[in-house]
């Protein structure tokens, strides 16, 4: 995906992708660097994925500071 680098870091995670119609979807969550904070984002093609459009938000940001985690 060509998105556009954000001034600070930040993780994503668990893609999806929909394609149809030469149009695709990808859908993912997103983790700033710092913090438990978690939202979802999605970015668009209207070319066969050949070019995507901006990141944007996909309703509010979440909070994992109680979230189960795998331990090791």
């Amino acid at each position: 995906m060509n998105v556009n680098t954000p001034r600070r870091p930040r993780d994503r995670f668990t893609p999806g992708v929909a394609a149809y119609g030469g149009a695709v979807l990808v859908i993912y969550g997103a983790r700033k660097d710092v913090g438990p904070r978690v939202s979802m984002r999605y970015v668009t093609s209207a070319e066969d994925g050949v070019t995507f459009g901006r990141e944007r938000r996909l309703g509010r940001t979440g909070d994992l500071t109680c979230a189960a985690t795998a331990g090791g």
